[in-house]
């Protein structure tokens, strides 16, 4: 969190684009309108005029709205709405407790989907009277009919199925890109700053050998015999160091200068112990 806020612009440039390619992406989604119908069975003026084989008697309201239940679900009243030029995805049902049929459905536009719902419930009444006719009740007056709860259907506004979800997905993405793309700068910026100020070493860390402030590289001392000479004997002997004091050479045998040993003793000019 600290790297974000210190990064924030970074952060939100790749939030403000992930939102754009939300916008873009679900750009293409489009709109769906439902619309719903709810119709009652209507029971005939006179019961005591229905003769026997009505629906009065085979069970009266229950049986008519079942009956137109099952009827509107069929594969052949799909089909027909179909050939009109409707939807045949819409939905069907009968509730007994409100002896209700109710239609509803979705579709690409809201007049579409409104004349699908009323032609299916004007399908349902036909085909009830119809089925009425058939069992030998003629007379309106004791046919039972559906008649709709309403003038027109009940129209919602329109949906975007999946866009809400693919928003969320993107917005997901952008946000963990943006922590990811922050941190990432962060670092970068961190390692430059290092090596501009001498290297990635950490402060606690020894030197490199080669290094300008290493103290293994031993600067050259303008009286000290050179380490290869012309002949064998005049090359540094490993372990030794040979120098010169006014014209008298003397050996100090030091064990090895950057290694233990013992210490050597402090000599003048001539030679002697001091």
């Amino acid at each position: 969190m600290r790297i974000t806020i210190r990064r924030w612009y970074v952060f939100l440039v790749v939030v403000a684009l992930g939102i754009a390619a939300a916008l873009v992406t679900t750009s293409g989604v489009k709109p769906q309108y439902s619309a719903a119908m709810d119709a009652f069975v209507n029971a005939p003026p006179s019961r005591s005029s229905a003769p026997t084989g009505s629906v009065e008697n085979s069970g009266g309201v229950g049986f008519a709205g079942s009956l137109e239940e099952r009827a509107m679900d069929a594969d052949a009243s799909r089909a027909q709405i179909h050939k009109l030029g409707l939807l045949p995805t819409y939905k069907v049902s009968w509730t007994r407790a409100k002896l209700v049929l109710s239609v509803s459905v979705t579709g690409p536009t809201p007049d579409l989907a409104r004349r699908t719902v009323e032609e299916v419930v004007a399908m349902a009444n036909r085909h009830l009277v119809a089925h009425q006719a058939s069992a030998g009740v003629a007379d309106p007056g004791a046919q039972y009919s559906i008649m709709p709860a309403a003038e027109g259907a009940n129209l919602s506004p329109a949906q975007y199925p999946g866009r809400s979800r693919q928003r969320i997905v993107i917005g997901v993405v952008a946000l963990a890109a943006a922590v990811g793309l922050a941190v990432a700068l962060d670092g970068l910026v961190a390692a430059r700053r290092r090596a501009a100020a001498g290297g990635t070493r950490r402060p606690d860390s020894p030197p490199d050998a080669g290094s300008p402030r290493s103290p293994l590289v031993l600067e050259p001392d303008p009286l000290a015999a050179p380490l290869y000479g012309r002949d064998a004997s005049e090359r540094a002997i490993p372990g030794h160091e040979t120098a010169a004091v006014n014209e008298d050479t003397v050996t100090i045998r030091t064990g090895g200068r950057l290694g233990a040993g013992p210490v050597p003793p402090d000599l003048d000019r001539s030679g002697r112990p001091r």
